[in-house]
């Protein structure tokens, strides 16, 4: 190679053509072998990354863990004495008799009481009931709420 001799030149030349093959190899692993390392390296440290934000966000449940059970034992008890105010079966004999007594008291006449369909719920069923009363107005001031909450219709004669 004619134009590679290095014998005659000054030393600095060699040097500079040893960092120039040198910085040309560097080049040429970086751009081909270690770009795919590297690559997998940002990778998984996005990777690390995500998990370390799960862990924290579970350390954190699990700070609240007792909160929870605390709260879950609270709802527990409440779903408990609520269920026992909830009747387990129709009590379709009460009601009436209590609607009767209810009307006999105010002094109004029971024109219709039409059970509706069941519509059931999570751990209970509702039973829609529709009355229909007509009232004597000598004791008009007896109020409907008396009958129930719920809707009730009073119609005037």
């Amino acid at each position: 190679m004619a134009g590679l001799d290095l014998e005659n030149r000054p030393w600095y030349v060699a040097a500079i053509v040893g960092a120039l093959l040198a910085g040309a190899l560097i080049w040429a692993f970086q751009a081909y072998v270690f770009k795919d390392i590297q690559k997998d390296i940002e990778a998984r440290s996005n990777d690390l990354q995500v998990l370390q934000g799960k862990v924290r966000e579970g350390k954190a449940a699990e700070a609240r863990l007792p909160q929870f059970r605390e709260e879950a034992e609270r709802l527990s008890v409440e779903l408990e004495r609520l269920l026992r105010i909830l009747p387990t079966a129709k009590q379709t004999d009460e009601l009436i008799k209590k609607i009767k007594s209810l009307t006999e008291r105010g002094n109004f006449r029971l024109l219709t009481f039409q059970p509706q369909a069941f519509i059931n719920r999570d751990f209970y069923a509702e039973w829609p009931i529709s009355v229909s009363l007509e009232d004597q107005p000598q004791r008009w001031p007896l109020p409907i709420a008396l009958i129930s909450p719920s809707s009730a219709s009073a119609t005037s004669a």
